[in-house]
C-alpha cells in the first residue's frame, strides 16, 4: 500500500512539475515570461464572453501557483487573464506580487497602474506609470496612459500636456501620436478659455 502511495506521489509530483512549465506557454497569448503592455486604457467593452472565456486559463493558473508559487510567468499570466476579464482588484494583486521579484518590468507596472485606473484609485495610477516611464526611458505606454488618467479622470491638463510632450519626443509621428496631437490640440484650447 505504501509503495502505490509513493508512485502516486511521485506521479502527480512529476505532472505538477510538467504543468508548471508547459501550461503558462500553452495558454498565454503572450507567450512564457514575454509580456506585451496592454497599451491603449479602453473605455467600456469586455462583456460576459470574455470573462467565460478566461475561467478555464485562470483555472490553471491558480493550479500551477498553488504548487509552484514562485513560477514568475504564471502569476504575470495570470494577473494577465484577470485583467484581459475585468477583474480589475485580482488582476492588481498579481501583477503587485509579480512586481515584488521583478520591479522594474515598466510593462506589468503599466498594466497595474489601468487596474488602478479601472478601480478609479488614480493617484495610485499616476504613481505606477511614473515608475515604469522612469525605470524604462523609453516606455511608451506607460507616458501615454498617464496623459489619460491626467486628461480625462483628474482634468489636470498642464500635466497631460507635459506627459504627452514626453511621448511625442520619443514617437514624433504616427496613428498614436496623431492622437495625441489631437488631445494637446484641445487642451490648447481649454488653456486659451476658446
Amino acid at each position: 500500500m505504501k509503495k502505490e502511495t509513493v508512485i502516486f506521489g511521485l506521479v502527480m509530483f512529476v505532472l505538477g512539475v510538467f504543468a508548471g512549465i508547459v501550461v503558462p506557454k500553452y495558454f498565454s497569448k503572450r507567450g512564457g515570461e514575454e509580456i506585451v503592455s496592454s497599451g491603449v486604457i479602453e473605455q467600456g467593452g469586455g462583456g460576459f464572453e470574455q470573462i467565460q472565456d478566461k475561467s478555464q486559463e485562470i483555472l490553471q493558473l491558480q493550479s500551477i501557483l498553488a504548487s509552484s508559487p514562485d513560477n514568475q510567468g504564471a502569476r504575470i499570466q495570470l494577473g494577465n487573464a484577470y485583467f484581459d476579464s475585468r477583474q480589475w482588484a485580482k488582476g492588481a494583486e498579481e501583477y503587485e506580487k509579480a512586481l515584488e521579484k521583478d520591479p522594474k518590468n515598466s510593462d506589468v507596472r503599466t498594466d497595474l497602474g489601468i487596474c488602478y485606473r479601472e478601480l478609479s484609485d488614480y493617484d495610485k495610477a499616476i504613481e505606477e506609470f511614473k515608475k515604469a516611464a522612469n525605470d524604462s526611458p523609453t516606455h511608451l505606454n506607460s507616458r501615454f496612459n498617464l496623459g489619460v488618467v491626467y486628461y480625462f479622470d483628474k482634468r489636470d491638463y498642464m500635466n497631460a500636456k507635459k506627459a504627452w510632450d514626453e511621448y511625442l519626443k520619443l514617437v514624433p509621428s504616427g496613428e498614436r501620436a496623431e492622437e495625441v496631437k489631437g488631445y494637446l490640440r484641445e487642451i490648447d484650447k481649454i488653456a486659451s478659455g476658446k
